[in-house]
């Protein structure tokens, strides 16, 4: 029956009737009515007739810097648009009557007392007059706008009636797929990492006109090209992370600085944001200070900081993680904040990281560099030491290290390891001044410099020590003593073949019964509680021979009696059983006999005037001394 009505009445009035769904209308489509209505608004607000032209001119003075009396007054539709910026009809009712009031004094009066001018109304969400007058919509921010003038007024003012929390977000809407998104309240807040607590982020704006959000500080003093310091954030879908990651960025705690800073000196601070910034200073300084605690309890000890892994709660995981994690266990704060921070990805700030312990590491060294560089130049003057070795890369580093005196005694530093690209004395010299002139130390107070024997190092005439004598004729040359014994312990028994091969017996006898672990346990067995087990014979401190035939000596017939043994056991190989035999034989010669009396004691004198000669408490007279009386023990024999 409908549809037969329906098709009567449209015959009868001759159109036609269709039927059809409605259809929502897309954000894009939304957004183009509203500024459609908008544009149509202005138009009808442009035609209209301003109340100024309704009334007489009235003259006005002035006595406070207000615009000029002949400026014209605003009218209705630049006051009272709710839509377009956002304030209520009520506030125009008030202009209103100031403005009625003014006329009726103007009928009695040619001059209207400034008095009542003054009473102008609440800054308008939309006005862009004077300095009092600027928009409260962050959005409606141009950049020509964003001068020193306009941030000293918000300096003054502050955010809060530019963040429009409790405005309505239904403008704000975004399509993700079939799910709608909208700006929410939640945003305007953090929760505290500690206690869970709600801090409102005094520096998040909404601008009801452009339906995004802004960083207050970072507008007004942010130079970056982010969202939002410029146009807008409107992807509510990341809305959080993306608000929280600019409000850890250093460019948002620059401009919190700087706003900040600007607050104190116009004697206005904005208590809320120094005490957060305040507080989180005071936080990242207690992490710190445990960090870097932890960094130089490793580093003085020179143990390893990574491990297999970086996984928290993993025993593989390194030294460094390792004894937070163990700290934490005692510190209520470092626990929280390996709770809420550990594990986070790249990019946020945990101080946990593989690379702050570097970055520590090296901030550190600059730091004692520095320290250690102002003593010298306090003190005056110094003297080098350098000496160069190869590294477990296989690569020769020049070590520097510098004496100096204070008013506390003498002073012995490790400065650096210094490039070498080569091995000549002119690299050498070129390293270490090049190094000089970096540290801003004058080579001319150097007052003496020591090295090893070395031609590179020693030569009188085309040495290191020759060419910084060039430059300075005070720095005198002393070789080391230590390096100096050691040289001549060497090569005197090198002159002697059958003092040679004597240590090379003493030497093939350790290895002989060191090769086996059989071999081995039937000596340790085989000696004394008081005697010494077999050493070998050290291939860097010749001086260091002497524990090798000290052994040797105390034990004589307990070890002879060990390859006695050997060689007389069945169960050993043929190889092993004749070298014991051919070691035995040599321990019956008298030779072998008396030079392991005579030199146990010489050595022995050796290696306490080298330990004593290493001493950092030495002086020249007292190495002269200790060198002229083992020279003199050895003549004696």
């Amino acid at each position: 029956m409908c549809a037969e009505k329906d098709f009567e009445a449209e015959k009868a009035t001759g159109h036609s009737c269709v039927i059809t769904a409605y259809h929502h209308k897309s954000g894009y489509q939304k957004a183009k009515d509203r500024e459609d209505k908008k544009k149509r608004e202005e138009a009808v607000i442009s035609k209209t007739v301003k109340i100024t032209e309704l009334f007489p001119t009235i003259s006005v003075n002035v006595n406070r810097e207000d615009p000029p009396s002949n400026s014209p007054l605003p009218c209705v539709g630049q006051c009272g648009l709710p839509g377009q910026f956002g304030h209520e009809f009520e506030r125009d009712n008030s202009v209103a009557a100031v403005y009625t009031q003014s006329i009726s004094h103007s009928e009695s009066d040619d001059m209207v007392d400034a008095e009542t001018l003054s009473q102008k109304p609440e800054a308008q969400a939309g006005s862009k007059g004077d300095d009092n007058s600027f928009s409260t919509d962050i959005g409606q921010w141009f950049e020509v706008e964003i001068n020193d003038t306009f941030c000293n007024f918000w300096v003054t003012r502050g955010s809060e009636c530019c963040q429009h929390s409790n405005a309505d977000f239904t403008s704000s809407m975004q399509i993700d797929g079939k799910q709608k998104r909208y700006c929410s309240q939640n945003l305007f807040y953090r929760v505290h990492s500690r206690n869970g607590e709600k801090v409102p982020r005094s520096w998040l704006c909404y601008s009801p006109a452009t339906s995004r959000i802004y960083c207050f500080v970072c507008k007004l003093f942010s130079a970056d090209d982010n969202s939002f310091s410029r146009n807008g954030f409107c992807d509510w879908k990341n809305a959080a992370s993306r608000i929280q990651s600019n409000e850890n960025s250093i460019a948002h705690r620059n401009a919190t600085i700087t706003f900040s800073q600007r607050v104190q000196a116009r004697g206005c601070v904005d208590s809320a944001i120094v005490e957060q910034y305040r507080q989180e200073c005071a936080y990242a300084k207690s992490v710190l200070e445990r960090v870097v605690s932890v960094i130089k309890f490793l580093a003085e000890r020179g143990l390893a900081f990574r491990g297999h892994t970086e996984i928290l709660g993993s025993s593989s995981n390194g030294n460094f993680l390792g004894i937070l994690e163990l700290i934490a266990q005692f510190d209520p704060l470092l626990s929280s904040h390996i709770d809420n921070h550990g594990g986070k990805r790249k990019g946020s700030v945990s101080y946990l990281s593989s690379t702050i312990c570097d970055e520590l590491i090296d901030v550190m060294g600059k730091q004692v560099m520095k320290t250690i560089l102002s003593e010298i130049r306090g003190a005056k003057f110094y003297s080098i030491s350098v000496d160069s070795t190869p590294d477990i890369s296989h690569v020769d580093r020049l070590s520097c290290v510098f004496r100096y005196v204070l008013n506390d005694g003498p002073i012995e530093r490790f400065v650096q390891f210094l490039s070498m690209k080569g091995h000549g004395a002119e690299d050498l010299f070129n390293s270490l001044y090049s190094f000089l002139e970096e540290a801003k130390l004058d080579i001319k107070y150097c007052r003496g410099q020591s090295y090893d024997n070395a031609s590179n190092m020693a030569v009188k005439y085309s040495g290191l020590q020759a060419r910084i004598r060039e430059k300075n004729p005070l720095a005198e040359y002393v070789p080391c003593f230590a390096h100096s014994l050691n040289l001549v312990g060497a090569s005197a028994v090198n002159c002697v073949t059958t003092v040679s091969g004597f240590f090379d017996f003493v030497q093939n006898l350790y290895v002989f019964l060191n090769a086996s672990t059989q071999r081995w346990e039937l000596l340790t067995k085989g000696l004394d509680s008081n005697q010494l087990v077999l050493k070998r014979l050290s291939d860097t401190r010749w001086s260091a021979h002497s524990a090798a035939t000290k052994a040797l000596s105390k034990g004589f017939k307990n070890v002879k009696t060990v390859l006695e043994n050997i060689a007389e056991d069945p169960e050993e190989k043929v190889e092993a059983r004749s070298t014991a035999v051919g070691i035995t034989k040599k321990m019956d010669q008298l030779e072998y006999g008396i030079l392991l009396e005579l030199w146990t004691p010489i050595l022995d004198c050796f290696h306490k005037t080298s330990l004593k000669l290493q001493s950092p408490q030495l002086d020249l007279n007292e190495a002269v001394q200790l060198l002229t009386s083992l020279k003199e023990y050895v003549n004696s024999l």
